[in-house]
């Protein structure tokens, strides 16, 4: 019994497949970070967008109250 939880947790919780995992992590970032450039989205926008929006919320919250 003690032999197979030692497999299942060298299996499992090892160290042998985390190289591949980062890299495969990192190119995803990459190729997100890809297609938003292709496509151009408008990431400055979007985020002003955003924070003003939180901004005239807080400004009509500290008014209400």
């Amino acid at each position: 019994m003690l032999t197979y939880v030692q497999y299942l947790m060298n299996r499992y919780l090892g160290e042998k497949g985390q190289g591949l995992t980062e890299y495969a992590i990192i190119l995803l970032l990459v190729v997100l970070i890809g297609v938003m450039i292709w496509f151009g989205f408008n990431i400055k926008g979007s985020l002003s967008t955003i924070y003003s929006k939180i901004g005239s919320d807080l400004s009509s919250i500290a008014t209400t109250s």
